[in-house]
């Protein structure tokens, strides 16, 4: 197998792994609470940070941390995750999973020059992941909810 051939299998790998583990718990562009609906609290440990702009809201469970970034208009504008597993994208993404669907298979034919990190960006939605089997990281953004003043860096 040529090493293009590589690389893109593994890429729609990843994708598939991606889009069948189990659910996350906020959902981009939708409203706060998310997070509290799909949890099981036996389980998880929530938190909240307030910060100027908005607020984090943190499910950790024994393999995953996920964060809800919301604008203090109620909006979900940003999330991250780290962990042993990733989040469900599907979920993570409503209404925005087609499309990032649909970019990240693009994104599979050109190589990223750091291995493990893919990097997806379409005119609505930033996903950043990376990591290896029981290390993942990762982050989605809508720039077009992101609060006056906050930037892409404030998303951890």
């Amino acid at each position: 197998m040529n090493k293009p051939r590589v690389f893109e299998v593994a890429a729609i790998l990843s994708v598939s792994v991606l889009i069948n583990c189990p659910p996350a718990w906020a959902v981009l562009g939708g409203s706060p609470g998310g997070m509290e609906a799909d949890s099981h609290p036996s389980t998880g440990q929530i938190s909240t940070t307030p910060a100027p702009q908005y607020t984090v809201q943190e499910l950790t469970t024994s393999d995953l941390v996920v964060r809800e970034y919301v604008s203090s208009e109620g909006t979900v504008f940003a999330a991250s995750w780290s962990g042993r597993r990733p989040p469900k994208l599907a979920t993570l993404l409503g209404t925005y999973f087609e499309e990032y669907e649909a970019a990240s298979a693009d994104a599979a034919s050109r190589r990223s020059p750091v291995r493990g990190v893919t990097h997806v960006e379409t005119p609505h939605l930033v996903v950043d992941s990376g990591g290896h089997m029981g290390a993942i990281w990762g982050k989605a953004y809508v720039p077009a909810l992101f609060p006056p003043g906050v930037t892409k860096e404030a998303i951890q």
